[in-house]
């Protein structure tokens, strides 16, 4: 399973199935396919949406399976119950034949699990695709059926474009972000890595630490005015830097508070270095991206993140936690405890020395 936006990350309310499966979009940051998407109805009433989680759609035989990984986020999620959507395009004579909509086995096999674990399912729906004007059904009231609004017009497409986050046209589509510079860029940098690294070897280990610093410190800069373009020797005293593990969890604080313009330039360095390092040493841009993703509510492209950083160093501890905790389903707000200060250090807002200022 993707688990996405986390709860408390959206007003969309669950009331209106239409409007419901046109904000779907929003809630994942992408546009689904063939997909199963669950939604959690969220404490103290149920009338608000919690965790939202997206999977393929499976084999029949591995149906329960999908069911079983659901439990543990909703019940960390402390869901009151779900609203599940199936999108999977219908074949004419499916439709034709009438009934239920296609995948009602496993729209049964995920009710049958999670009511065992005190999750009832509330509704139950089916669409094609995410459209304007798509027709939507329910799988336990044949008279309830209608047609989608345009995606973009929803409360929550209004809310996303206001704070600036787009919605990918697919899953695929939002991965592509992560991928990597041309091959030569990584073979240049790599071979200067490698140079790097046999030249710290006699130097003072204080003096590389506060030149670390202050190299991290210059490209938050250079991320803040939006023209962010690396040099070769940028981007591997950058990754050296964060090599580091006293910086790497300094810069986990840059995240907080998530959402905010600090965090956004924070995000753009991440993500620069994850496309122009290669492995191992993007797994820490890759960490860092996906903790400060998730932060702020953008569960599925936190888990590429942290897939990326793991691909690049399966041994990566803190990538393996976060990935984990995402599976799960923990909130973000007991993430923030990663950053016992509530924010970055004060050498990463330049106001000590090793700073900027």
């Amino acid at each position: 399973m993707t688990t996405s936006t986390p709860a408390g990350q959206s007003t969309v309310s669950l009331r209106d199935p239409a409007q419901l499966i046109a904000a779907t979009p929003c809630l994942l940051g992408f546009r689904p396919t063939d997909s199963l998407v669950v939604i959690a109805h969220r404490p103290p009433t149920g009338s608000r949406i919690g965790v939202v989680l997206r999977g393929d759609l499976p084999p029949p035989r591995y149906r329960k399976q999908l069911a079983r990984s659901l439990v543990a986020p909703l019940l960390a999620d402390q869901a009151l119950g779900v609203t599940q959507l199936v999108v999977c395009a219908q074949r004419k004579a499916q439709a034709q034949a009438g009934g239920k909509p296609i995948h009602s086995g496993l729209v049964k096999a995920v009710s049958e699990v999670l009511a065992n674990a005190g999750i009832p399912t509330k509704h139950a729906l089916w669409v094609p695709e995410i459209r304007a004007g798509a027709r939507y059904r329910c799988y336990q009231d044949p008279t309830c059926t209608g047609r989608l609004p345009d995606p973009a017009t929803t409360v929550a497409a209004t809310v996303m474009a206001s704070t600036g986050q787009v919605t990918f046209g697919s899953r695929a589509e939002m991965g592509r972000l992560l991928d990597p510079v041309d091959a030569a860029t990584l073979t240049r940098r790599g071979e200067l890595l490698d140079e790097w690294s046999d030249s710290l070897v006699t130097e003072d280990s204080g003096r590389v630490l506060e030149r670390d610093r202050r190299e991290v410190v210059a490209a938050l800069a250079q991320s803040r005015t939006g023209k962010l373009r690396l040099t070769d020797e940028q981007a591997v005293r950058l990754a050296w830097a964060l090599s580091d593990r006293r910086i790497r969890d300094d810069c986990l604080g840059l995240a907080l508070p998530a959402g905010e313009r600090r965090a956004h330039d924070a995000e753009r360095l991440w993500l620069e270095l994850v496309r122009g390092i290669p492995a191992p040493e993007r797994a820490e841009a890759a960490c860092l991206l996906g903790f400060s993703a998730y932060l702020r509510g953008e569960g599925a492209f936190a888990g590429m993140a942290l897939d990326n950083a793991l691909d690049a160093y399966p041994a990566h501890v803190l990538a393996a936690m976060l990935a984990e905790s995402i599976r799960l389903g923990v909130p973000p707000d007991r993430l923030t405890r990663l950053v016992p200060t509530g924010g970055p250090p004060d050498w990463l807002t330049g106001t000590t020395p090793g700073g900027s200022g």
